[in-house]
């Protein structure tokens, strides 16, 4: 739960990505600026493939958006900063 909390301040901080929903329960929803519903499913797909992490692409209320639940206890606060910057690079897509 504090770790989602931690993710969701990140992305508070950030100017390019955006909250969907608050972090509840180990769980936080969020979006990039500019980018489809396919760009987010790609990037999630590229985190996922890359073994990093996984994070999973939705959509809510219409947003296209990122789910990252945060309930791994190996999980740390840097394992969720380098989360956010791979999907940010592309994490693997050639973005």
């Amino acid at each position: 739960i504090t770790l989602a909390q931690h993710t969701q301040e990140l992305i508070e901080v950030d100017p390019y990505w955006r909250s969907v929903t608050p972090a509840q329960l180990g769980i936080v929803t969020f979006t990039h600026t500019g980018w489809s519903s396919a760009d987010h499913a790609a990037r999630a797909a590229a985190l996922s493939a890359d073994g990093f992490a996984a994070v999973t692409s939705t959509s809510l209320r219409g947003t296209p958006a990122l789910r990252l639940c945060t309930i791994n206890p190996r999980t740390t606060e840097a394992d969720i900063t380098e989360t956010l910057a791979r999907l940010a690079r592309g994490a693997g897509t050639g973005a």
